[in-house]
C-alpha cells in the first residue's frame, strides 16, 4: 500500500521521491531517471522501473484478493483495492497491466460462480476494449496506447511485426 501511495505521488506530482536520496549519497544506479508517456511521470517509487513496480502492484492485489474474506469491513476493502489499482495505473506500464487481466480472468475461473463471473468479465472485456479502441483513436489516446515515440520534431514507428 505505501508503494502505491508513493507511486500515486510521483505520478501526480510528477517528481521522482528517491533521485534526491541517491544524489546525496552519490549513487548513480541509472535506475531513478524521468521516464513518462504521454506527458505524464512514469511512477517507479522505491523500486526503481515502472515496470517492476506495476508487476509487484499485481501480486499486491493478488494477495489482496487472497485475503479479500479476512476483510470484513467493506469500506477498508474498496479502498485498499482501489488504492491498489491506481498505484497500478500510475506506473503507466502496459504488461503489468496485462498481467492485472490475467490475474483477474485466473481468480474468477478458480473461484466460486466460476461461469457467472467469466461470462461478465468477457462482456467487461469486450466493451472495454471498444473503448479502448476508440479511445486510441483521439489525439490524446494516441500519445498514450500508440507504439511509437517522438524524439527531437521527428516521429519514429517501432518495428512490431504486426501488418495491417
Amino acid at each position: 500500500m505505501i508503494l502505491a501511495l508513493t507511486g500515486l505521488f510521483e505520478s501526480v506530482r510528477h517528481w521522482r521521491l528517491y533521485s534526491p536520496l541517491l544524489a546525496a549519497l552519490d549513487i548513480d544506479s541509472g535506475l531513478y531517471g524521468y521516464l513518462s508517456r504521454a506527458n505524464t511521470l512514469r511512477a517507479a517509487s522505491a523500486v526503481g522501473q515502472p515496470i517492476v513496480l506495476g508487476y509487484v502492484m499485481v501480486v499486491a492485489i493478488s494477495f489482496y484478493l487472497f485475503l479479500k474474506p479476512q476483510i470484513t469491513n467493506r469500506l477498508y476493502l474498496s479502498l485498499g483495492m482501489i488504492l491498489l489499482t491506481l498505484g497500478l495505473i500510475a506506473t503507466l506500464s502496459r504488461g503489468p497491466w496485462v498481467g492485472f487481466g490475467v490475474l483477474l480472468i485466473a481468480f474468477f475461473i478458480t473461484g466460486p460462480h466460476a461461469v457467472r463471473h467469466l461470462s461478465t468479465l468477457t462482456v467487461t472485456a469486450i466493451l472495454s476494449f471498444a473503448l479502448l479502441l476508440r479511445f486510441a483513436q483521439w489525439s490524446a489516446g494516441d500519445q498514450f496506447v500508440a507504439l511509437h515515440r517522438r524524439d527531437r520534431g521527428k516521429h519514429h514507428h517501432i518495428q512490431t511485426g504486426i501488418t495491417c
